[in-house]
């Protein structure tokens, strides 16, 4: 039994290197795009959520420091603990001291640092539609880089043009094509969870940070 499961992973080992060999560096290239793209998902579905958005219990802290208006109190909550709401309380703040509270100032410095804050994390998570991208792009030149080395002899002299040289190059071609497409329409997926999520962390942002500012522009 032992005897058969590695004769098994030495078969898949064997067909990992022939795939690696045939792909070339193209299919180098799809693979460690790939493992950026896994790695950038991993990365970006822990960090793109409503707790690290905007943390309840801190939030929760600076609705009481706002209702007194503790404009000092706010600046410290903001210095110790960096996030996207806390940026945006901590915007409406600075400019409720600066302008002697009014509150139309504060409101639109809380909506400027708002839409900042939520380009930033729309910026982050674009990543993985480049690479949805760029992916089929790479692909498609492993194809004609493919097929180059396929005709290549076939310019010169048909009648030399080895078949398993021909066959070779056919293989590298569809090998890029389909690395290029898997990778492709996995990052266009792993983008698809993270836009739908981002949305959701900028929705909670505008809930948690917009009910702060409200308190803090009451007269």
């Amino acid at each position: 039994m032992s005897g058969f499961i590695f004769a098994s992973v030495e078969n898949q080992g064997s067909v990992l290197r022939q795939l690696l060999v045939q792909g070339g560096t193209t299919l180098i290239i799809l693979i460690v795009m790939s493992v950026l793209c896994v790695t950038l998902f991993v990365y970006l579905y822990l960090h793109i959520r409503p707790e690290m958005v905007a943390p309840k219990a801190v939030m929760e802290e600076m609705e009481k420091l706002a209702r007194g208006k503790d404009h000092q109190g706010l600046h410290r909550v903001c210095a110790t603990v960096e996030c996207p709401a806390t940026a945006v309380v901590a915007a409406a703040t600075e400019e409720a001291v600066a302008g002697g509270e009014d509150v139309i100032a504060m409101r639109d410095a809380a909506e400027s640092e708002g839409s900042v804050q939520a380009a930033a994390m729309g910026s982050k998570v674009r990543w993985l539609l480049d690479i949805a991208v760029v992916a089929p792009m790479i692909g498609l030149l492993g194809t004609v880089v493919g097929m180059r080395e396929a005709f290549a002899g076939v310019q010169s002299d048909i009648e030399k043009v080895k078949p398993v040289l021909l066959a070779g190059g056919v293989a590298k071609a569809l090998i890029t094509t389909a690395g290029g497409i898997v990778l492709g329409v996995m990052a266009m997926i792993l983008y698809a969870v993270m836009r739908h999520r981002c949305d959701a962390a900028v929705s909670v942002l505008q809930t948690r940070a917009g009910r702060v500012v409200r308190i803090l522009c009451r007269r």
